[in-house]
C-alpha cells in the first residue's frame, strides 16, 4: 500500500472511529436519559396523586374537627332543652307501633306506654308541619337534628319516638328503631354503650345516610336507662367538601374519587367523577387485564393510617376508546367516614415532556450523526491533500536516488526543500548528500588525470632507459650476457609499462568522459 494511502486510510479511520464512539455514546445516553425521565415522571406522577389525596384527607380532618365541636354544642343544647321542657315519665295508657328494623326492614306491631315529657306526650307525629316537644325546637336553636328514642324492651332495640329527621317520603322518620342485636349477630355498639349508662359517639347511618353522631342515655328515676337522647351532624353537612373532592383534578385529566371501605359500603361509589356513579358497588369490576383492581385499592387503604399513602396502578379502558391506558391511583383512607380515598391520574398526563425530550435527544442523535458525517468527509479531504503534501516531496527523491542508480547519475538534480518539517528535513539532507557525492567524483576525476599524465612520463623514461640498454650491449662485449640479460629484463619492463601505460590511457580516458558528463 502506498504512503498516501496509508496516511488517507489511517486518517479516515480515526475519523471513522471517533465518530462511531461518539454516536454509540450519545445513542447509550439518550437511552439512559429517557430512562431516568420516565423514572422521575412516575415520581412526580406519585407525589402530585399523593399530594392531592393527602390534600382531601386534611380537608376531611378538618371538617370532622368542625363537625365534632358542632356535635359537643347540639348536645348541650338538646339535653337543656330537654331538662327545661320537664320530666321523662311513662303514662299509664299506651300507643301501638309498627316497628320498623332499621337494619332489616322488617316491621313488628309493639304496643308502648306512651313517653312523656313533662305533661306533654311526645306523640305519633309524622307531620313536619306539626310542632313536636323538643326536637323542634332544638332545631330552631341549632339547625341540627335531634331524635328522642324510647326504650322498646329489656334486650334495648330503641325506637324513634319524636325526631326532626325526615324519610325519603318527607315525612318525620318516626316508628323505625335500632336493633339491639345487629343482622349479623353482634351487638349494636349503639345500643350496648348506652345500655351501660355512657354516651356514644360515632359515625352511623341514619335513616338515609351517615352521620356523625351522639347518643345520650335517658335515665329514670330509678337510673335505668329509658331512652335515649340523640343528635347528629350529617357528616357531608357542608356541601363544598363534596363539591371540593369532585373537582380535584390530578394532573391533566385524573380526578379523585371515595370508595366506602368496611361494612354495607365496602366497594361502594360514595363520591364518584361527577357525581354520576355515586352509591354504585365497584367491588367486583376488573381493569383492562382483568385483575380486581377496587378490591386491590380498597384492601391498601384500610390499613393506612395518619393520611399515609399507597399506590395501585392498573390498565384502563374507557368508553370510546380502543386501548387501555395506564393509570397511577395514591391511595388514603379516612377512618372516621370510613373513606378510602383515590386520587388517580393517567401516566401520560406527565409524560407529554417525556416526549418532548425524547424528540430532542432524537434530533441531536441525528445532528450527532450528520455531523460525523460530515467531520469524515472533511477529514478525508484533509487527510488527502496532507498525504498528498507529505508523499510528492518523497516521490521525488526516491526518483532521484532511482536516476542515480540505474539511470546516468545525474549529480546535478535538487530537490525543492520549502517546508519546515521532516519531509523538509529529508530534502534538505538528500541535497547535501548529492552534493558532496558530486564534490568527491569531480576530486576522483582530477586524480584520475594527473594519474594518466604521470603514466605517460614513466613510459617515455622506461623506453629510453631500454634503448640505453641496446648501446650498452652492443659497446660492451665483455659483458654480454650480463647486458643481454639486463637487456631482457629491460625489455619486460618496458612491455609491462607500456600495458601500464595504456591502461591508464583508458582510465584518463574513462574519467574525462565522466568529468564532461559531471561538468
Amino acid at each position: 500500500m502506498k504512503l498516501r494511502a496509508k496516511i488517507v486510510s489511517l486518517g479516515v479511520a480515526g475519523v471513522f472511529l471517533t465518530a462511531a464512539v461518539l454516536v454509540v455514546v450519545v445513542m447509550i445516553q439518550r437511552a439512559r436519559v429517557r430512562a431516568q425521565l420516565i423514572e422521575e415522571m412516575d415520581k412526580q406522577a406519585r407525589n402530585e396523586c399523593a399530594a392531592v389525596a393527602k390534600g382531601v384527607y386534611q380537608m376531611l380532618r378538618a371538617q370532622q374537627a368542625s363537625l365534632n365541636l358542632k356535635l359537643e354544642s347540639d348536645l348541650k343544647v338538646a339535653a337543656n332543652t330537654l331538662t327545661h321542657t320537664g320530666e321523662i315519665t311513662f303514662a299509664p295508657d299506651k300507643a301501638t307501633w309498627d316497628a320498623v328494623n332499621q337494619a332489616t326492614k322488617q316491621a313488628t306491631r309493639v304496643e308502648l306506654p306512651k313517653m312523656m315529657v313533662g305533661k306533654d306526650w311526645l306523640g305519633q307525629n309524622s307531620d313536619p308541619a306539626q310542632p313536636s316537644p323538643v326536637v323542634d325546637q332544638v332545631k330552631s336553636l341549632v339547625g341540627g337534628t335531634c331524635t328522642i328514642f324510647q326504650r322498646m324492651n329489656d334486650a334495648g332495640d330503641m325506637l324513634r319516638a319524636c325526631t326532626n329527621v325526615t324519610g325519603n317520603d318527607g315525612k318525620r322518620a318516626i316508628g323505625t328503631y335500632i336493633p339491639a342485636v345487629n343482622p349479623d349477630g353482634k351487638p349494636n355498639p349503639v345500643i350496648t354503650t348506652v345500655l351501660e349508662g355512657k354516651r356514644y359517639v360515632g359515625r352511623a347511618f341514619v335513616v338515609n345516610g351517615w352521620y356523625h353522631t351522639a347518643y345520650e342515655p335517658i335515665f329514670d328515676v330509678n337510673r335505668k336507662v329509658v331512652g335515649v337522647l340523640f343528635v347528629c351532624v350529617e357528616q357531608e353537612s357542608v356541601k363544598e367538601v363534596r363539591d371540593s373532592i369532585m373537582n380535584a383534578v390530578v394532573g391533566k385529566t385524573g380526578y379523585v374519587y371515595i370508595l366506602g371501605g368496611t361494612g354495607d359500603q365496602k366497594g361502594k361509589y360514595i363520591i364518584s367523577l361527577g357525581g354520576k356513579r355515586d352509591g354504585e358497588n365497584i367491588w367486583e369490576a376488573k381493569d383492562a387485564d382483568g385483575n380486581l383492581f377496587v378490591q386491590s385499592i380498597v384492601n391498601k387503604g384500610l390499613p393506612l393510617k395518619d393520611g399515609k399513602c399507597d399506590f395501585e396502578r392498573y390498565p384502563w379502558k374507557n368508553e370510546g376508546e380502543n386501548t387501555a391506558r395506564y393509570k397511577i391511583a395514591a391511595v388514603s383512607y379516612f377512618e372516621p367516614w370510613d373513606w378510602v380515598i383515590g386520587a388517580g391520574a393517567y401516566e401520560d398526563d406527565f409524560q407529554d415532556a417525556i416526549g418532548r425530550i425524547d424528540q430532542a435527544l432524537t434530533h441531536m442523535l441525528y445532528w450527532t450523526i450528520g455531523g460525523a458525517l460530515l467531520t469524515l468527509i472533511v477529514c478525508g479531504f484533509l487527510s488527502g491533500f496532507s498525504a498528498h503534501r507529505i508523499a510528492t516531496p518523497l516521490r521525488r527523491a526516491a526518483a532521484a536516488l532511482q536516476d542515480i542508480a540505474q539511470g546516468e547519475g545525474d549529480l546535478t538534480r535538487r530537490l525543492e526543500a520549502n517546508t519546515k518539517d521532516e519531509v523538509g528535513d529529508v530534502a534538505k539532507w538528500f541535497n547535501t548528500f548529492v552534493e558532496k557525492l558530486q564534490r568527491i567524483i569531480g576530486e576522483i576525476a582530477v586524480s584520475s588525470k594527473t594519474l594518466a599524465s604521470s603514466s605517460t612520463e614513466l613510459s617515455a623514461t622506461a623506453t629510453q632507459l631500454a634503448s640505453g640498454a641496446e648501446e650498452t650491449t652492443a659497446q660492451s662485449a665483455t659483458v654480454a650476457a650480463a647486458a643481454e640479460e639486463m637487456a631482457t629484463n629491460m625489455n619486460n619492463m618496458a612491455a609491462s609499462t607500456e600495458e601500464m601505460s595504456t591502461n591508464v590511457k583508458t582510465v584518463a580516458a574513462a574519467i574525462e568522459e565522466m568529468t564532461a558528463s559531471i561538468g
